[in-house]
């Protein structure tokens, strides 16, 4: 379970840190590509932080992507993620289980 929820894992830590902390990234983002009246508003960094906030809080309906729109898509991908959100307590709890049967078990 822990192999193959980590890139949703890994995105979800990224994701906290950005909405946490997020002068680092826009910092970051103004250093790679720096901001000139020629590309306001349509840089790479800016939207890359944009789709970081509605990845995170799943809200991908009427957000330009073809086919999904309000409705179905929007609850799908909520259902989705709250799903991926109870994997970090499983695996806390699988490891736990895990400590006991190695370490505690033997002692007793």
């Amino acid at each position: 379970m822990g192999f193959w929820s980590f890139g949703f894992l890994l995105l979800f830590g990224l994701i906290g840190v950005y909405l946490g902390l997020p002068e680092p990234f826009h910092e970051l983002a103004d250093y790679l590509e720096p901001l000139t009246p020629e590309n306001a508003g349509e840089r790479l960094g800016d939207r890359v932080t944009y789709w970081l906030a509605y990845l995170h809080f799943g809200r991908l309906g009427g957000r330009g992507i073809p086919g999904c729109g309000r409705g179905f898509w929007e609850s799908t991908t909520k259902v989705i993620w709250a799903v991926f959100g109870l994997i970090p307590s499983l695996l806390f709890v699988t490891g736990a289980v895990m400590l006991w049967n190695r370490m505690l078990r033997r002692r007793s």
